[in-house]
């Protein structure tokens, strides 16, 4: 399965936007997508552990203020 970043600005964004506001606005979180069947789909919000850092790891990491701040310019 292939997963993707979804960025605040795509049509998938409004899917997702409810659950990153359940984060911590200074929480890392990986705000993903995946292709389901041909059909873009969210797969799911995750917040990095504190103790990690987003370097560590392919899946981009961005924090939930940030994103929700480029997803609130649009709305």
């Amino acid at each position: 399965m292939d997963t993707f970043h979804i960025d605040p600005t795509s049509g998938l964004a409004l899917q997702a936007v409810t659950e990153v506001r359940e984060f911590a606005p200074d929480a890392f979180i990986a705000v993903r997508g995946e292709v389901f069947d041909g059909v873009e789909e969210v797969y799911g919000v995750f917040e990095l552990h504190p103790d990690e850092h987003p370097s560590k790891y392919v899946w981009k990491y961005v924090l939930a203020r940030d994103w929700l701040a480029d997803y609130d310019k649009l709305a």
